[in-house]
C-alpha cells in the first residue's frame, strides 16, 4: 500500500462513518416527525 492509498482509505473510512451518522440522524428525525404527526391526527380524531 502506498501512503496515498492509506490516506484515501482513512478519508473513505471517515466519510463512511459520517454518512452512517447522517443516515441514522435522518431516520431518527423522520420517525420523530411521523410520531408527532400521528399524535396530532389522534388529537383531531378524539
Amino acid at each position: 500500500m502506498h501512503p496515498i492509498e492509506i490516506v484515501f482509505g482513512k478519508i473513505l473510512g471517515i466519510l463512511g462513518v459520517l454518512a452512517g451518522i447522517v443516515v441514522i440522524a435522518a431516520v431518527a428525525l423522520l420517525i420523530a416527525v411521523v410520531v408527532l404527526i400521528v399524535k396530532e391526527i389522534m388529537k383531531e380524531i378524539k
